[in-house]
């Protein structure tokens, strides 16, 4: 195993143990029926991202807030943000703190690209 990044070396090996008793777990759930393990795959994938994320309906609603709040202005430039929902981005300042009322700002898109440049995700 390569030095984990973000991981000490112990939760590193700890997570891949985990991980690897869940496959094995998911591959003896399916009985061998490739599309249910496709299935029971993409359930946990989904709810961990809603664990990390929150639901998409949790963001629409804290994206409405933050509209509310910032007076329908992009927290970076300073613009009018656009009506339509899905070109306004929820940045948030601290990723692993999640989305919350206290740890977002609502962005345009462009900005929102600009922001992942400058922290080094894009």
């Amino acid at each position: 195993m390569r030095k984990p990044k973000n991981l000490s070396y112990e939760n590193a090996v700890w997570a891949d143990e985990v991980l690897q008793q869940i496959r094995t777990q998911l591959r003896d759930r399916s009985g061998g029926d490739t599309l249910v393990l496709h299935h029971l795959r993409r359930r946990i994938v989904k709810n961990l991202g809603y664990d990390e994320k929150s639901t998409p309906y949790e963001r629409k609603k804290l994206k409405q807030r933050k509209m509310i709040e910032q007076g329908g202005i992009c927290a970076i430039c300073k613009n009018p943000l656009p009506e339509r929902g899905y070109l306004a981005v929820l940045d948030r300042e601290v990723a692993h703190l999640g989305y919350t009322d206290a740890n977002v700002r609502l962005i345009h898109r462009d900005c929102d690209i600009q922001v992942q440049e400058e922290r080094g995700f894009a």
